[in-house]
């Protein structure tokens, strides 16, 4: 995926965590790259995660166990409740 197919992903997951947590979650675009991006939580630089993006899956690298939130094409219904399991 290049950076502008990448960056449509990424805002779809930052809203669904701002949904979630009730927060101000945007991309990092200074760190946005194909199949790779941050989010910054409240204004703090890297605090909503560092995602890549294997095999179709959205992959929050930041968690010890590489928690999967969802798939490029989930909706933001889904990556909530993804996220709360």
């Amino acid at each position: 995926m290049n950076t502008t197919q990448t960056l449509e992903i990424a805002l779809n997951y930052a809203l669904a965590i701002s949904i979630y947590d009730g927060a101000e979650c945007n991309v990092n675009i200074d760190t946005l790259e194909d199949n790779s991006f941050d989010l910054d939580l409240d204004g703090e630089e890297y605090d909503g995660g560092t995602y890549i993006i294997e095999n179709g899956n959205v992959i929050n690298v930041s968690l010890p166990n590489r928690k999967v939130y969802g798939t490029i094409n989930s909706s933001i219904e889904e990556i909530i409740n993804n996220l709360s399991n």
